[in-house]
């Protein structure tokens, strides 16, 4: 009679028997007591660096690492000084704060890492390039965004100048350039054409900046660095797409050279009526001037991504800074302004004085739900664009980090008259193709903007702003994801693409506040939907002998009365509940997935349960209380309930909890093969189990299934031509006595042989001409 085993005293454990499939290899358990989370890793490097081979035949397990070595490892990091910092605030609370003190000037200003290092021969020049490339395409989109903010030309220079000194100092990112984005331009300009509180676009822009600041600071404090997986593919992509419309429909009457609306328009669709009305007044010297400058931008974007590769130089060619200076010269010689076109004018052209935003409580209160709008926006924008060049580039960046560094630019711009700015996409790759080496490429770029702030004005007067909306119209266009429509409908994903649709509908008719707020209450509610259901398996045997999930493998058996399930994630508050109501299921139906209106299941009754918890890697008090009450239902039920594998630091919760003794004694074992053989010996059962074939018919089953799994594969993909192996199968005559059945009598296992005459033999016979046959018709 197999017994339950429990190793409470080992701080290390290492499982090499194993029946489920991802235990094959074993695996290591711990104990809380004294080990720490790295040491696994630790341990491991040490002796493959040595020469020892991972398939030594003398290893340890299955990674080939020799256990005197391991252990004299293991003693000697034990005798370490500890710097995990969740060791030393175990150990000792002043070594912990000490170490914590020593790196938190490194944490927030990462300058003071790589600066020391940086090599200056090898990387100044790639840095200078890349930071006057920057500038060029910088500059003309401070002065378009600004204009699509509605605030003051100037605002937008500084808005590319003080956030990127100190980005260099606190950015992870080495390609990362921050300034003002057309997306977030685009919201605060809507959020300022329709303030109610009567402030000035100059002074409720840096509130705006300040607010965003101060939102991602405490963000990045308390490490809210997931928020950028807070909406779903589908959701942003309708809403983005929804975003770059609403910026054509925006700039609709500015590049037909229609006068300004006289008030700000609530909805797209009244601003798009007021084009249509007014298409009378088109000024057609700035629709040509527009129509002019998008050409000239986009046979420079079509030319540098076809010839780029074969023409280098093209790269240096920033078509935003040509538009600029072609449509100023334009403007200038051709007197623009005598034709009616509007030109940026003048501008304030001094050092903008340090100044604290003009907070008060009225702006706080109106602005602060729009400010949340703009921080989870702009850092998705940007830690999406961060996560591209760090892969491209095999580094690290830190979502937490770019969120103190985001914030304290924002925050620290607010005082120098900028609005909120975040890290743009279009000026990254510019500067990874420039080669940018690192951070240092925004303070030359930062620089230059300085440069045009003091001396640019005269420059830019006559810059018509017809040719700052034909900026912006073609930074709305690299913002239209529509490949994403393509992948949706391609994989037959239809759920989430009408969720991409009903965003963008949603947006476009409704406004980018209320679209925000639909989508990210839409991906709550999906994370809470995904959250609250656990994912259980119900397990049975194959013909190998492994334990699987019998709605993937249709083969596999279970045994009548016995329930062996295995809880697929940690456990807490949130799914408990639901857990408690699929065992419920389970019992009275047989399936958790069946209705609550189905017919009750009387095949049979549930006897004991087997349940598997070694993904289970969480469980709060709430899971360990409903646990509990499940186990004293069960055991007024006389049902039996053993848990295989459980956690070593769970198994205290259940100890205080009460749960082992509820069980009627101590039932957790270390495989599911133990507790199945202990539980049908503990409720006396009898009965027809799996049948046992011989390795070469085992294999013979493993390779119809293989095949009959490859031939759906290839059908799904609507590819022909399956190649099978063209081995005759195995002959009759080499069944033999091999074949045989395991029953269950009086608690023993026992191995019943055929008889090669008898009639379950003939049927196993049957079953193989059967799988041939259908072999054949497959080939």
């Amino acid at each position: 009679m197999s017994t339950p085993l429990i190793s409470e005293d080992e701080s290390l454990r290492f499982d090499e028997t194993s029946e489920e499939g991802n235990d094959a290899y074993g695996t290591f358990s711990q104990d809380n007591s004294g080990f720490r989370s790295h040491t696994i890793l630790g341990l491991f490097d040490g002796p493959q660096e040595t020469g020892m081979s991972p398939s030594s035949p003398t290893g340890f397990g299955e990674f080939g690492v020799n256990k005197g070595a391991l252990m004299e490892m293991w003693e000697t990091y034990k005798a370490a000084e500890p710097t995990d910092p969740a060791v030393l605030w175990k150990e000792d609370k002043a070594l912990f704060w000490k170490e914590m003190l020593k790196r938190c000037p490194y944490y927030f200003f990462p300058v003071l890492l790589w600066l020391p290092k940086y090599r200056w021969r090898e990387h100044v020049v790639y840095d200078i390039v890349a930071g006057i490339s920057v500038a060029c395409m910088i500059v003309p989109q401070c002065l378009a965004y600004a204009l699509l903010a509605k605030v003051p030309p100037e605002m937008g220079l500084y808005a590319g100048w003080a956030p990127l000194l100190v980005y260099f100092c606190m950015g992870t990112s080495r390609h990362g350039s921050i300034g003002p984005d057309a997306l977030p331009s685009l919201l605060i300009g809507l959020y300022i054409s329709s303030s109610s509180i009567g402030m000035a676009a100059e002074h409720l822009a840096p509130v705006y900046s300040f607010l965003v600041g101060l939102l991602l600071l405490v963000f990045g404090t308390f490490r809210l660095g997931f928020l950028d997986n807070i909406l779903s593919r589908p959701l942003l992509a309708g809403f983005v797409n929804a975003v770059a419309v609403l910026m054509f429909i925006e700039q609709s009457s500015t590049i037909l050279g229609i006068p300004p609306a006289p008030h700000h328009f609530d909805y797209s669709w009244q601003t798009l009526a007021y084009t249509f009305e007014n298409i009378t007044h088109l000024n057609w010297t700035a629709f040509l001037t527009g129509l002019l400058c998008l050409s000239v931008m986009i046979i420079i974007r079509t030319t540098k991504r076809h010839f780029s590769a074969k023409l280098p130089f093209l790269k240096f060619v920033v078509e935003t800074l040509i538009v600029v200076i072609l449509s100023i010269i334009l403007s200038y010689t051709l007197d623009f302004e005598a034709y009616g076109v509007t030109i940026l004018g003048a501008y304030k052209s001094s050092f903008p004085i340090p100044e604290v935003p003009k907070l008060t409580w009225e702006s706080f209160s109106t602005s602060i739900g729009d400010a949340v709008v703009i921080c989870i926006v702009g850092f998705v924008e940007s830690i999406v664009a961060m996560k591209i060049y760090a892969n491209k580039h095999n580094y690290q960046i830190s979502p937490n980090r770019e969120l103190v560094a985001l914030g304290t630019s924002n925050f620290v711009g607010s005082f120098f008259k900028a609005y909120p700015t975040f890290i743009s996409l279009t000026r990254s790759s510019i500067a990874d193709s420039m080669g940018a080496q690192s951070q240092m490429f925004s303070l030359f770029a930062s620089f230059i903007v300085l440069v045009v702030i003091f001396f640019g004005n005269h420059v830019f007067y006559y810059l018509p702003k017809v040719s700052m909306s034909a900026i912006i119209l073609v930074a709305a266009s690299t913002l239209l994801e529509l490949e994403d429509l393509h992948f949706l409908w391609k994989i037959k994903a239809y759920k989430d693409l009408c969720l991409l649709i009903f965003t963008f509908c949603v947006t476009v008719a409704l406004g980018v506040d209320i679209g925000i707020f639909i989508s990210i209450g839409i991906s709550l509610l999906m994370i809470v939907k995904h959250t609250t259901v656990p994912h259980i398996a119900i397990l049975g045997k194959d013909y190998d002998g492994r334990w699987v999930d019998v709605y993937e493998d249709k083969e596999a058996k279970i045994i009548p009365g016995i329930l062996v399930v295995r809880i697929e994630e940690g456990l807490y508050y949130g799914n408990i509940g639901q857990l408690k109501e699929m065992f419920k299921r389970i019992e009275k139906f047989g399936s958790h997935y069946a209705h609550p209106t189905d017919e009750a299941s009387t095949s049979n009754s549930l006897k004991a349960i087997i349940i598997h918890t070694k993904n289970v890697v969480g469980l709060d008090a709430t899971a360990v209380q409903i646990l509990s009450e499940m186990m004293e239902e069960y055991h007024e039920k006389n049902i039996f309930v053993g848990f295989v594998k459980l956690r070593p630091k769970h198994k205290d919760k259940f100890l205080l909890s009460g749960i082992i003794s509820s069980l009627g004694g101590d039932r957790l074992f270390t495989s599911t093969d133990d507790a199945v053989d202990y539980a049908m010996d503990y409720i006396n059962i009898s009965v027809q189990w799996v049948p046992v074939h011989p390795p070469q018919l085992r294999e013979q089953y493993r390779m119809e299934r293989e095949k009959k799994e490859a031939q759906r594969k290839s059908a799904s993909r609507g590819s022909r031509g399956l190649f099978f192996s063209k081995q005759s199968s195995i002959a009759h005559s080499d069944i033999g006595s091999d074949v045989g059945h395991l029953t269950v009598d009086d608690g023993h296992v026992q191995r019943r042989p055929l008889d090669s005459s008898s009639e379950e033999l003939s049927s196993c016979s049957e079953a193989i001409a059967e799988l041939e046959s259908e072999r054949s018709d497959i080939q």
